[in-house]
């Protein structure tokens, strides 16, 4: 699986989310993104300028997980030159790799953070690894000066009517799967939604086939609330894939089209007025909001190209 997003603050952000969600369903993952800051990368007008051959190579030459997550921690959100940044970047990144399930992958994250910081592997396995301490790092250079009070759940979206139409459309029509660029600019809001969707999309690209009539036999490989939300959809749209609403693949992939537009447009909706709102608190009390300016008129004419789409 590659995801293919904006490279600015928020569509990074995005990715790491999409690569903890993709971790939790053992899915192989790569990010395209160029690593350092510069030219605003998106996935839209890259589409639009870059030739198919262009495109395809930048997915070829998507970065692997691992490699996206040092710059992840060690570059963009942290900066190691100060040492409580530092502490802070170990932390969090000490976070992510005990969630990997092989010590094998442990030892590579922690092997390419060790290059990208600059040390000892034994330094970083010494204090993700202390005995007595459980699965905490023990090591006084590396552990936060106090422990914030976590903040409470966030509560969970259930899943929009686009996207069970979404994946519904693709259980139904699976050569809707090379419209990747389309499908990589969902913005995905329910993670059970977006796993579903991830199960089926990665079999297609594996090859593996499948079809409307026999998806019941793949419930019994999908955890409960994946087969709950399978289920749901196909009760749901039984009647509209019957043979008395028989849709050709051309109406399909229009209303692919539609949706993945409806879902980005409300995604930009919310991101503007959530931004308004820090512009006009920052604006008032005499800050700087230029930058926020900047990204706010980026978002609106997003807005205005997506709505152009047919």
């Amino acid at each position: 699986m590659v995801f293919f997003l904006d490279n600015d603050a928020a569509g990074t952000e995005a990715a790491f989310k999409a690569l903890r969600i993709a971790r939790k369903a053992n899915l192989a993952t790569k990010v395209v993104h160029p690593l350092a800051a510069g030219e605003k990368q998106d996935p839209f007008d890259l589409s639009r300028r870059l030739s198919p051959d262009e495109m395809r190579t930048l997915i070829r030459d998507a970065h692997s997980e691992v490699r996206f997550l040092v710059w992840y921690f060690f570059t963009h959100k942290h900066h190691v030159s100060d040492l409580a940044q530092k502490k802070k970047a170990l932390v969090e990144f000490y976070e992510y790799v005990r969630a990997l399930e092989t010590e094998l992958e442990r030892d590579e994250f922690l092997r390419a953070a060790a290059t990208a910081l600059q040390v000892d592997i034994q330094i970083l396995k010494k204090d993700f690894q202390t005995p007595g301490q459980g699965n905490k790092p023990a090591a006084a250079w590396v552990q936060p000066v106090s422990e914030p009070a976590l903040p409470p759940p966030a509560k969970i979206k259930p899943v929009s009517k686009q996207e069970k139409e979404i994946i519904a459309l693709i259980l139904k029509f699976p050569e809707l799967g090379e419209e990747q660029m389309l499908l990589g600019e969902i913005p995905w809001e329910n993670e059970n939604a977006y796993l579903l969707y991830s199960f089926f999309h990665d079999r297609l690209k594996s090859g593996e086939a499948y079809s409307w009539e026999n998806l019941n036999s793949a419930m019994q490989f999908l955890p409960e609330k994946l087969s709950a939300l399978l289920a749901e959809i196909i009760m749901d749209y039984e009647e509209a894939f019957g043979e008395k609403n028989e849709i050709v693949l051309a109406d399909a992939k229009r209303h692919l089209s539609q949706l993945v537009r409806t879902l980005v447009v409300q995604a930009i909706d919310d991101r503007i007025a959530v931004r308004q709102k820090e512009i006009t608190r920052l604006d008032n009390a005499g800050g700087d909001v230029e930058e926020l300016m900047l990204e706010q008129q980026q978002d609106i004419d997003k807005r205005l190209q997506w709505l152009k789409v047919r």
